[in-house]
C-alpha cells in the first residue's frame, strides 16, 4: 500500500513578482540608493511566509554592496565577492496587510564605469507544513568601546512534535539570517567562535544558548575592495546560521558586537528567523528514527524554495566512530533543481535509520512510504 504525505502545499502558493528585466545601478560612487524598478509594494490577505530571490552581478569591479529591505528594515546584504555575482534569497514571515520589498545598491569605488546589475527579482508566497518565523530589529544601539554588546536577544518557541508518515517528528531546523552594520561606516567583520577580535572594527557574532557559533556562511562588508574609498558607503554585513533544535524547545539566539574602536559607536543588527523541520541546512534531521514496517520503500522529494543550491538527502545513521558518508549512509543523493530518493529497507533495519537534509535553500516537499 502506497502512502504519501504532502509537505509543500503548492496549491496555496502564488507569485507576487517575477521580474527578469535587467536593472542597473548608477555607475558613479553612491551610498545606499533604491535600485530603479526594483521596488514592489503588495498586500497580503493573511499572514504568510514570503520567499525573496534575486540574481545579480558586479560589473567589472569589486567595491560595492547590494541589499534587500523589507518594510524599510535591511534583511540581508551581499558585499561584492566576485565580478560574476550570483544569487541571494531568504524567507520571511509577514503579517497580513501592505508590505514593500526593495533592492538597494551602493558603490564605494572612487570612479569608473561600474554598475551593479540585477537580472532577476522574484517574490512569492510559499506554503510549507510546520513552517514558522519571526524577526527582531535592534535599531541603533550604542556599543561600548572594548566590550561586547548584545543587540538582538530572542527565544523563539519551537513547535511541538507530531507524527508524520516516516515517524515521530523530533527535530526542527532553524535558519537565522543575520544583518549587521556599524551605523554610517563600512567596518563590520563577522567572526566565528574561535576568531580573535580586531581593533578598529565591529566584530559580529552569533550565540545560541550563550555559546558562540561558527557561521554557516558569512560576508563581511570590509573584506573586499579598497577600504579607503568612501568609507561611509556600502555598510552592511550578512551571515546565515543553520542549526537543529528539538521539538518544543526554546533556543536563545543572540547577535552581539564587540566594539574594537577606542570610543563608543552605534550599531544595528537584524535577525530574521525561520523554523521548519523540512528546510535543508547543515545536515538537518527531522525524524530521529524511521517507523514504517521492515521491507517498506521510503520515497523523499526535495525542491528549491528560496535558493537552488546543490542539495543532498542522506539515508542512514552516523556511527559512534565515523569513517565518512560512505559508511554512515546507505543512500546519498545529490543534485540541483528537484531531487528524488527511493530506498527499500530489505536487509537494512529500518528502526535504526533516519534521513538527513543538507543544502540551505532547499525544502523537502513530500514523503512517501510503500508499506509491505
Amino acid at each position: 500500500m502506497m502512502l504519501i504525505e504532502k509537505l509543500r502545499n503548492i496549491e496555496n502558493e502564488s507569485s507576487v513578482l517575477n521580474d527578469t528585466t535587467t536593472r542597473s545601478s548608477s555607475t558613479a560612487a553612491h551610498d545606499w540608493t533604491d535600485l530603479t524598478g526594483a521596488t514592489k509594494t503588495f498586500t497580503l490577505a493573511a499572514a504568510s511566509m514570503v520567499a525573496v530571490y534575486a540574481k545579480f552581478n558586479f560589473n567589472t569591479n569589486l567595491q560595492g554592496n547590494i541589499r534587500f529591505l523589507v518594510d524599510d528594515i535591511p534583511v540581508r546584504s551581499n558585499p561584492s565577492t566576485t565580478v560574476t555575482g550570483g544569487t541571494f534569497g531568504f524567507l520571511i514571515s509577514l503579517a497580513s496587510g501592505p508590505h514593500t520589498i526593495k533592492i538597494q545598491t551602493s558603490w564605494h569605488t572612487s570612479g569608473g564605469a561600474y554598475s551593479i546589475d540585477v537580472t532577476e527579482f522574484q517574490i512569492g508566497i510559499v506554503s510549507i507544513q510546520d513552517l514558522t518565523g519571526t524577526q527582531s530589529d535592534s535599531g541603533s544601539i550604542v556599543c561600548t568601546t572594548a566590550a561586547e554588546t548584545t543587540l538582538v536577544n530572542i527565544s523563539p518557541t519551537i513547535p511541538a512534535t507530531r507524527t508524520v508518515l516516516a515517524g515521530a517528528l523530533s527535530n526542527y531546523h532553524v535558519l537565522v539570517f543575520a544583518y549587521f552594520e556599524k551605523i554610517g561606516d563600512r567596518k563590520t567583520k563577522l567572526k566565528n567562535s574561535g576568531d580573535a577580535n580586531e581593533s578598529n572594527y565591529f566584530n559580529a557574532r552569533i550565540y545560541v544558548d550563550s555559546v558562540a557559533k561558527d557561521w554557516t556562511s558569512r560576508l563581511s562588508d570590509v573584506e573586499f575592495g579598497i577600504e579607503a574609498n568612501n568609507p561611509t558607503y556600502a555598510e552592511g554585513s550578512f551571515g546565515v546560521y543553520a542549526f537543529n533544535v528539538a521539538a518544543s524547545g526554546t533556543p536563545n539566539i543572540q547577535l552581539r558586537i564587540y566594539n574594537g574602536f577606542g570610543t563608543n559607536q552605534n550599531g544595528r543588527a537584524v535577525a530574521t528567523i525561520v523554523i521548519c523541520p523540512w528546510l535543508f541546512g547543515d545536515l538537518s534531521e527531522p525524524v530521529t528514527t524511521l517507523t514504517p514496517p521492515q521491507g517498506s520503500t521510503l520515497y523523499l522529494m526535495a525542491e528549491p524554495v528560496f535558493l537552488n543550491p546543490s542539495k543532498t538527502i542522506y539515508i542512514g545513521k552516523v556511527r559512534g566512530v565515523t569513517f565518512g558518508a560512505g559508511v554512515d549512509y546507505f543512500s546519498t543523493t545529490t543534485g540541483i533543481d528537484r531531487i528524488s530518493v527511493a530506498y527499500t529497507f530489505d536487509t537494512v533495519p529500518i528502526d535504526i535509520t533516519t534521513f538527513r537534509l543538507s543544502g540551505v535553500g532547499g525544502v523537502l516537499t513530500s514523503i512517501g512510504v510503500d508499506v509491505r
